[in-house]
């Protein structure tokens, strides 16, 4: 037994799969994303110069990766830098001027949100900033979600009560741009009517702003996103 435990311990160093943290890579050329750890496994996506990718394990020479929802494999010697990963633990990065109101989870997740846009997407941090947002401020979670208006408060029924997963972070920055749209929009002079003629332009912005920080979309809000935008007109989906 204990040279068969061995034995497996060697295999594992030397060529099997390694299970470490995820981290996020940038590609510097152009490639191929196979099926399997081997040239000779079926190309199923190309990864493009510029983009990022998630890597989730390691086997030999090749990366497994994640793209556009796929677990996939490329090959380890083609050029790419390792990303530092955001820090959405230091929630160090609210603006100012925008108040935070609400339970002690609550404003974690919303400054871990800021802190991964201005990490990862500083011109949507910056568009946030910007709209005129006076603060975020949380209801109970049957409330419904929007921008007051004139006020500039983001009203938010979301998580207050326990820690929030990246997920939520995640979808928690995407309604921060979404409600910035509206701010812009206003202070632009556009009609507050509600409808999916004011709706379509900020949900597109927040599917820009999801796409740059889950480029693999692993999280599947960007395909929700992308899925709202197609049938925006239809009335069966319409939350507002």
């Amino acid at each position: 037994m204990r040279s068969y435990l061995l034995a497996m311990l060697a295999l594992l160093l030397l060529g099997g799969l390694a299970r470490a943290d995820a981290y996020t890579i940038q590609v510097s050329q152009a490639t191929n994303l196979r099926r399997g750890p081997t040239l000779k496994s079926a190309v199923v996506l190309a990864a493009y110069s510029g983009q990022t990718l998630r890597v989730i394990g390691r086997q030999a020479d090749w990366l497994q990766v994640e793209n556009g929802g796929r677990q996939l494999w490329m090959a380890a010697w083609v050029g790419h830098k390792r990303l530092a990963d955001a820090p959405l633990e230091a929630g160090c990065c609210a603006p100012a001027h925008i108040a935070l109101e609400g339970t002690q989870h609550f404003q974690q997740m919303l400054r871990r949100a800021f802190a991964w846009m201005r990490h990862s997407a500083p011109g949507w941090y910056d568009y946030v900033s910007s709209s005129g947002l006076r603060r975020v401020r949380m209801v109970p979670a049957a409330a419904v979600s929007g921008l007051s208006v004139p006020s500039m408060t983001y009203i938010l029924g979301n998580h207050g009560v326990y820690p929030a997963g990246e997920r939520d972070v995640l979808h928690t920055a995407g309604g921060l741009v979404h409600e910035a749209c509206h701010a812009h929009q206003w202070a632009d002079g556009q009609s507050s009517a509600i409808g999916w003629q004011n709706e379509l332009p900020c949900v597109q912005v927040q599917l820009a702003l999801t796409a740059a920080l889950d480029p693999s979309d692993r999280y599947r809000i960007g395909a929700w996103l992308r899925y709202l935008i197609v049938h925006i007109e239809d009335p069966k989906i319409q939350w507002w």
